[in-house]
């Protein structure tokens, strides 16, 4: 499942007839990214030998929800930054870098736009991310090491065509769902 905005995880359900430990940070390749197990797998004992699990694999941006943003002058927690988009963005990026390591994240595409007052008060970095979208009216997007800034649109040079009547609506396995509002 992957959101614009939001998280990006791979859940798995399987059995097995024996016990076998999925350990924190355990991970799948899936589609050219990397989704790690940041907690513990679901185990559920059936009769004495049947073993099913339910795991959820999280994409790197699950790690957002971890961090505060702080000042970067002074450290506070509380603070009101006024900048332009590139400057917000740069401030986020590089409190998760200082967290994560020197070369873990980078600032991508981002928009351009006027400067803007934005209050930061024990905010978590997932939430100023989504607060700095709203705030210019656009999308944020994690795409490889980088964090984007603008409208997320894919396909564009070959978009999925749609139609009234038999076989000509999404195709099979592809939904839209809507999540709060």
């Amino acid at each position: 499942m992957r959101e614009i905005m939001g998280d990006c995880k791979v859940y798995l359900e399987f059995a097995l007839t024996q016990h076998v430990e999925l350990p924190i940070g355990s991970y799948v390749d899936f589609q050219g990214e990397r989704y790690m197990l940041m907690s513990v797998a679901d185990v559920t004992i059936q009769h004495n030998r049947d073993y099913e699990y339910k795991v959820t694999f999280e994409g790197r941006q699950a790690r957002f929800q971890k961090y505060r943003v702080h000042n970067p002058v002074d450290g506070r927690l509380v603070f009101e930054m006024v900048a332009r988009p590139q400057e917000h963005l740069a401030m986020i990026v590089a409190n998760l870098t200082e967290r994560e390591g020197s070369s873990s994240w980078a600032v991508g595409v981002c928009i351009d736009g006027p400067e803007k007052a934005l209050a930061y008060n024990h905010t978590k970095l997932n939430d100023a991310l989504t607060q700095l979208a709203n705030a210019y009216d656009t999308e944020w997007d994690v795409s490889g090491n980088s964090i984007n800034l603008n409208r997320v649109e894919y396909n564009t040079d070959a978009p999925l065509a749609l139609g009234y009547g038999r076989n000509l609506g999404f195709k099979p396995g592809v939904g839209r769902s809507n999540y709060g509002e």
